[in-house]
């Protein structure tokens, strides 16, 4: 999960900083209280990327075969 920092803090996990306008991305319960302290916005919905689906692929013996056929006509 991930969420906006609203203010600069260093965090006790990690001992890194993390400044305010950056996402923090951490566990469900890390967020929820880093949010209860203050330091942390709402958290930042994801998009879930669906795998893109390829036009099936014709055999190229039938694309040439076609276009015989046009050449033919």
């Amino acid at each position: 999960m991930k969420a906006k920092v609203l203010q600069r803090f260093r965090d006790k996990d990690s001992n890194k900083i993390h400044e305010a306008n950056h996402f923090y991305e951490s566990n469900e319960k890390r967020i929820k209280e880093l949010q209860d302290l203050g330091y942390l916005g709402e958290v930042k919905k994801e998009k879930q990327q669906e795998p893109k689906q390829e036009p099936p692929k014709q055999n190229q013996s039938k694309q040439k075969k076609k276009k015989s056929e046009t050449a033919k006509e």
